[in-house]
């Protein structure tokens, strides 16, 4: 079967436009699989500059925690000297206020059971003083 010529120069037109298409796709892969790789080593190396900043952050975080801790830590210990103070102290405030309270006390009681039992002394008065029998 003869094939005519315009026949002839359309399929080789066809086979040259479908060798193109076929080589443009190639060479889009193969650029696509280049700025994969681009890309690939770009990511890994921000993750590795955020890695670094992140384990810096957290190097700081720990060291304030240590010294939180360690504040903390001296702040109990003033708080417990401090009480330990004002304990001493409170002891050492109560105990004579404690006595003398207690010898004020011994003192106002022996004085009212020396009053109750001293007897009335009458004083010359124009009425004298009656006192009830207790019978």
């Amino acid at each position: 079967m003869p094939l005519s010529s315009t026949s002839e120069t359309a399929l080789v037109i066809i086979a040259i436009a479908a060798m193109a298409q076929s080589l443009a796709l190639l060479g889009a892969a193969v650029y696509g699989f280049i700025v994969w790789r681009r890309l690939e080593a770009q990511l890994l190396r921000k993750v590795d500059d955020v890695q670094l900043q992140l384990n810096d952050v957290v190097s700081h975080a720990k060291d304030l925690l240590r010294a939180a801790h360690r504040v903390t830590d001296r702040t109990s210990g003033v708080v417990d000297d401090a009480a330990h103070v004002v304990r001493n102290v409170a002891t050492v405030v109560a105990a004579p206020r404690t006595v003398a309270m207690a010898g004020a006390a011994s003192a106002a009681r022996g004085l009212l059971s020396r009053w109750r039992r001293r007897p009335a002394t009458t004083t010359t008065t124009t009425t004298p003083t009656v006192r009830p029998s207790t019978q």
